[in-house]
């Protein structure tokens, strides 16, 4: 049996940590990368996010580079979601009313994944009923089907067994940044004040 001496031992753990340090830290290095839309082999990959083109609930063309300058909350789903959307959307008024004496700081969009149905003038409706500072948008659905591919949205249009239409859908609430840059999405059922947080950091930003 081969016995090793403690010094023996010392340098092999040494070589042995030295390089998963190095592994770890290309690892990093990828990451870090990969977030800035370059994978580590050096190959471009998608950007999450970016400026899109819609319709807005005046019925007036919109981008999202339109709103430069302001921090801006973004939602998908549709107006005649039972629960998700609502429950998101009252939040977001509660989010843009502490915020109203800013001015234009901080905006907010709620974009249907649903155009056959959200037609404008359902959307400012819907809209207007939750707060004066929340657009709705929609489009023709190659339209919405690109924004969706862009921030990685994903829903399903669902006819269940009495005929009524519902869309399953993602409900992560994107904050984009004064550059019309996605800061980062936050998970359904986060609280009100740890979005208020993130959005008044970027304000002050």
């Amino acid at each position: 049996m081969t016995v090793f001496s403690k010094k023996s031992i010392a340098v092999l753990l040494v070589f042995i940590l030295t390089g998963l340090g190095t592994v770890l830290g290309a690892v990093h290095a990828g990451d870090r990368q990969a977030g800035n839309g370059q994978a580590a082999n050096g190959q471009v990959i998608n950007k999450l996010g970016g400026n899109f083109s819609l319709t807005d609930h005046d019925n007036q063309p919109f981008e999202l580079s339109q709103l430069k300058g302001s921090v801006v909350l973004m939602f998908f789903g549709y107006a005649t979601c039972p629960d998700v959307c609502p429950i998101e959307l009252g939040k977001m008024s509660q989010i843009l009313k502490t915020f109203e004496s800013r001015g234009d700081d901080v905006k907010g969009l709620f974009v249907t994944v649903d155009p056959a149905r959200d037609s404008p003038e359902i959307l400012k409706g819907y809209t207007a009923y939750f707060s004066k500072q929340l657009k709705g948008l929609t489009g023709t659905r190659e339209q919405i089907n690109k924004v969706a591919r862009q921030y990685r949205v994903k829903y399903q249009i669902i006819q269940n067994e009495t005929d009524r239409i519902v869309v399953d859908h993602s409900s992560n609430l994107y904050v984009i940044d004064k550059n019309g840059e996605l800061e980062t999405m936050i998970p359904f059922g986060m609280s009100v004040p740890h979005v208020v947080n993130v959005v008044d950091w970027l304000v002050k930003k």
